[in-house]
């Protein structure tokens, strides 16, 4: 099992050497770390260095028979003991509501009774319940008027197609106060988000009592609890993520090809890929399509190795999972610096 590692050696006269080591199977790199913290970097796919991480690293090579360092080491294991982190049901749907600003209304019609559908724009309240406006001629304004239950359902459109999340909110519609401060505040927030000045129309608010939502296509929809919707937060990614998908697919596809080989290894090589798409990024990892040279094409989810909370962070993690994706394919092995003596600093507080 391959890793990446990067070790600081303090020897006899405080001085500090660093190297990347590499440990495949049967060369003997032992150590015991407590995780080290990572500060992302857009431009290197190494780690900085968190001296309250520091212990004790014992290196084995050719010709250092036993050499013992002090140092912090952070592993990117091989995809064997990789687990797949997603968000949970509710953060995905917050995600989803967050990236799309329109969806489809559904009401009760007037006249006949049954189910009609209309498309409305909405802003989110801090519990994440639509605020729409209700134009005077709009068809459902008038069946809201005679009967206030509805449901809101959204798909991302124009985003990303491997954002395929859908979201149905369940509820009744109730009035804003237009005359409070916290509603003024929404409606403002209304206009300012889709350019509009100021209307003689009603906003109202969708106070959601159920919420669905349906992973990926023919799956089955999955009841979301309204305590945990209110208390979910949308990815931080799900902003920047055209613009990272669209740079990757434009400039890495190397990258990607080798992390992909990297990650399904023992299934497929470098020349079973013809091509890998970047489709959606979000704080636990990536999707990704791969066109297979037979014309097949297969899903796969690339995992970071912890959870990345902004832009840099991301692009920081996808170029390190490049970087040793490449390391190993080219079977990078840099020597190990060597100590003076055989005796371990402690690093300073």
């Amino acid at each position: 099992m391959a890793a990446i590692s990067e070790v600081v050696c303090t020897s006899r006269g405080a001085q500090i050497a660093s190297a990347s080591v590499r440990a495949p199977v049967g060369r003997s790199a032992i150590a015991f770390a407590r995780p080290a913290k990572a500060i992302a970097s857009s431009s290197s796919a190494c780690f900085r260095l968190n001296k309250s991480s520091a212990t004790t690293h014992i290196i084995r090579g050719s010709q250092n028979k036993a050499r013992t360092a002090t140092g912090v080491v952070q592993a990117v294991t091989s995809a064997a003991s990789e687990e797949i982190a997603t968000a949970k049901g509710a953060d995905v749907v917050r995600t989803v509501l967050e990236v799309s600003h329109g969806g489809t209304l559904s009401t009760i019609c007037a006249e006949d009774q049954g189910p009609i559908g209309t498309y409305v724009r909405y802003i989110l309240d801090e519990d994440g319940q639509p605020v729409f406006k209700l134009r005077p001629t709009a068809t459902h304004t008038g069946n809201l008027k005679v009967d206030s239950r509805c449901s809101l359902y959204v798909r991302p459109h124009g985003v990303s197609k491997s954002l395929t999340a859908r979201a149905t909110l369940v509820g009744k519609v109730a009035p804003i106060d237009n005359t409070s401060e916290a509603g003024q505040a929404l409606m403002q927030q209304y206009m300012d988000t889709f350019s509009v000045g100021e209307e003689e129309v009603e906003f109202v608010r969708l106070e959601v009592s159920k919420v669905l939502y349906v992973a990926n296509m023919c799956d089955a929809a999955v009841h979301v609890s309204i305590a945990d919707y209110r208390e979910a937060t949308a990815d931080p990614l799900c902003k920047d993520a055209p613009s990272i998908i669209e740079f990757w697919n434009a400039n890495n596809q190397d990258e990607l090809i080798r992390t992909i080989v990297k990650k399904e290894e023992g299934t497929m090589n470098e020349y079973d890929v013809e091509m890998v798409s970047l489709l959606w990024v979000d704080q636990f990892g990536a999707d990704t399509e791969v066109l297979m040279t037979s014309g097949a094409r297969r899903s796969v989810r690339i995992s970071f190795p912890r959870p990345v909370k902004d832009e840099r962070a991301a692009r920081s993690a996808l170029t390190m999972m490049g970087q040793v994706a490449w390391e190993v394919e080219k079977d990078y092995q840099p020597v190990p610096l060597p100590l003076e003596e055989d005796e371990v600093t402690e690093p300073e507080e």
